[in-house]
């Protein structure tokens, strides 16, 4: 059998949210030796239907989310030969969650700076759960490769981020595109203190394996730029931090 369901996240975005950044205050992400030295942007009124901001750079049509869920699998209850009372019911799905967002960023420094980006993220999962007369069980397995981002930059710069779990490294990599150059991206799964694989503390924009900026998306989020940037490659670590704060507080909804 196969069921889809599309479904809207706005409203709890907010309160996971708010959830993440009374729990999340006194972690923070490890940061590239190249960024110590960098004076972070706190990120300002992250949620949903808010006009996100930090720095020179604001939010002006925030994200509205949807989860479109396809589920193909099910199964049928058995009767095991203890006994009347003992059964058993197992299930077996195979499921796909695409999540789309949209957001406008700004710059407030320049009013002819001005980007529109459209976001798909995806997971595939199989799903196993397993109920008896007296408990259930359920194992949720993360398909390789997933999840995923794509992002379609428009406007003052246009551009393409994508990025997606990494299985060898355990963790995420991908890659942007703009028209001057690209950049290599990664998630970062260590703590000040600690390490978590498959974590997403955050993110590091690279050239030519030189970390040059990055994003925390734990808490209220913070933005690092180095100042060997210029006006141009800062409002592209911009869009890629927008998108990626956004897409860290997908994967937390769900995860909650």
């Amino acid at each position: 059998m196969r069921t889809t369901n599309a479904l809207p996240v706005a409203v709890l975005f907010a309160s996971a949210i708010t959830l993440l950044g009374g729990c999340a205050t006194s972690m923070h992400m490890k940061l590239a030796p190249q960024l110590t030295a960098v004076e972070p942007w706190e990120v300002q009124h992250r949620g949903a239907g808010q006009a996100m901001q930090f720095g020179r750079w604001q939010v002006t049509t925030p994200a509205s989310f949807f989860v479109d869920r396809q589920s193909v699998g099910g199964g049928d209850p058995l009767v095991l030969p203890k006994g009347p009372e003992v059964k058993v019911q197992s299930s077996t799905r195979l499921i796909r969650d695409r999540m789309t967002f949209q957001f406008e960023l700004a710059s407030q420094a320049n009013s002819q700076l001005h980007w529109t980006a459209d976001c798909v993220a995806e997971l595939r999962l199989a799903n196993r759960s397993v109920e008896t007369f007296d408990k259930s069980d359920e194992t949720e397995i993360t398909q390789p490769g997933f999840p995923q981002l794509d992002c379609k930059f428009s406007g003052s710069q246009t551009g393409r981020l994508s990025i997606h779990a990494d299985f060898s490294t355990q963790r995420d990599r991908g890659s942007a595109q703009f028209p001057q150059a690209g950049w290599q991206l990664r998630s970062v799964s260590a703590l000040e203190k600690g390490h978590t694989p498959w974590a997403r503390f955050g993110y590091e924009f690279l050239r030519d394996d030189r970390v040059l900026g990055a994003v925390e998306t734990i808490g209220d989020g913070r933005v690092w730029m180095h100042p060997d940037l210029t006006p141009v490659e800062e409002d592209e670590v911009a869009l890629m931090s927008t998108a990626l704060l956004y897409y860290g507080s997908l994967l937390e909804l769900r995860d909650t």
